[in-house]
């Protein structure tokens, strides 16, 4: 496998913001909005020099839980395992802050879904359903 750094980002920095925007337009369906990079915690995934992903997660109020708002994998870096590495880096990082549950949602993703179970997720059916038709959501106490 792949040797990847994964760091935690400024997304006040203009190339940052570069970086974020290039790669979710290369890893999300097509009419996917693009997200609100300042809102939350970022990290990007590079090998040697090379972007190969990125993951978000933001505080939610309404839920009382870390968000994980967006992770994608480059596709030449696909099945490296950098996916599972990014959902544990935002699961550390929410332990450090005291959260206390992780929430996520997946929409026709099955590889996104199987990572979650692995990463000790469960299904579960919120009281207002957020994401787009069809979705499923994904929860973890801490």
């Amino acid at each position: 496998s792949l040797r990847m750094r994964i760091r935690q980002v400024d997304t006040s920095d203009d190339d940052v913001l570069e970086r974020l925007t290039i790669m979710h337009k290369l890893t999300f369906f097509s009419h996917a909005p693009v997200y609100d990079f300042n809102v939350g915690w970022w990290w990007i995934a590079t090998h040697g020099k090379e972007d190969a992903g990125f993951c978000g997660m933001h505080y939610s109020k309404r839920r009382k839980a870390i968000y994980l708002c967006r992770a994608g994998v480059v596709q030449r870096f696909q099945g490296q395992g950098l996916h599972i590495r990014m959902i544990r880096v935002r699961e550390r990082a929410a332990r450090r802050m005291k959260q206390k549950m992780l929430v996520t949602d997946t929409n026709n993703n099955i590889r996104s879904a199987n990572n979650l179970i692995r990463c000790g997720f469960t299904m579960f059916e919120p009281e207002t359903p957020w994401g787009l038709g069809g979705a499923t959501y994904w929860r973890k106490e801490l």
